[in-house]
């Protein structure tokens, strides 16, 4: 099994949190996400720093569950 905590190598600093949402769209994100599941996706209601990292499809599938963050 990967180690999740590797998923933040070669990201900035101030990502904290990661998460995959429906379409296999993985981003970061400076503050904790939350589930829109009208719009099948995660949101950062405080508008805080976001970066897009790329596409996970194996992530999609248990994408309601995908959120991690970054140890301290």
């Amino acid at each position: 099994m990967e180690n999740k905590q590797d998923e933040f190598i070669g990201l900035p600093d101030w990502v904290r949190y990661i998460a995959t949402d429906k379409h296999g769209e993985k981003c970061g994100y400076a503050n904790k996400p939350t589930i829109s599941k009208v719009l099948s996706f995660w949101i950062d209601h405080s508008r805080g720093d976001a970066i897009d990292i790329g596409i996970d499809h194996e992530s999609a599938k248990n994408w309601e569950n995908s959120l991690i963050e970054r140890k301290k």
